[in-house]
């Protein structure tokens, strides 16, 4: 079976802070063609910022966009999978809770000399997008 990991190994990962503001997640959303962002505080994930929270929570809402912070707006504390998921179960959580973005939190590591040699980590989020019951992208 195809695991999540197969499909979105190769993916550049996008992510915004949550003290941006909605107009600045907007612009970069449509410079990189993607409709959804990966909300991270001090390196943690704490949310998903899609075009759905512009359209529903800032524009509908009445709310600026250049003065509204994506932490007031934004989806807090998205369920997320393990990159060795199959894909089918990822489906299947998609359909079964009406996710249309479903985060892929992950671990990198890298060696910083300024800590004295220690490792860090920090999450790797990386999206898979349900298109329909077959489809799906990333």
């Amino acid at each position: 079976m195809t695991t999540v990991y197969d499909l979105v190994k190769e993916r550049r990962v996008y992510s915004i802070d949550a003290d941006k503001t909605v107009l600045e997640a907007a612009r970069f959303m449509m410079e990189h063609s993607i409709g959804a962002l990966p909300v991270l505080r001090n390196g943690e994930l704490v949310g998903i910022f899609s075009e759905r929270d512009v359209m529903n929570r800032v524009v509908a809402a009445g709310r600026t966009p250049g003065t509204t912070r994506i932490a007031e707006v934004m989806t807090s504390n998205p369920r997320g999978v393990d990159a060795g998921e199959t894909v089918e179960e990822c489906l299947f959580l998609m359909k079964e809770f009406g996710f249309r973005h479903l985060p892929i939190p992950g671990r990198r590591t890298t060696t910083r000399p300024d800590a004295g040699g220690s490792r860090h980590y920090w999450p790797r989020c990386l999206w898979l997008c349900c298109l329909d019951r077959w489809r799906c992208c990333i």
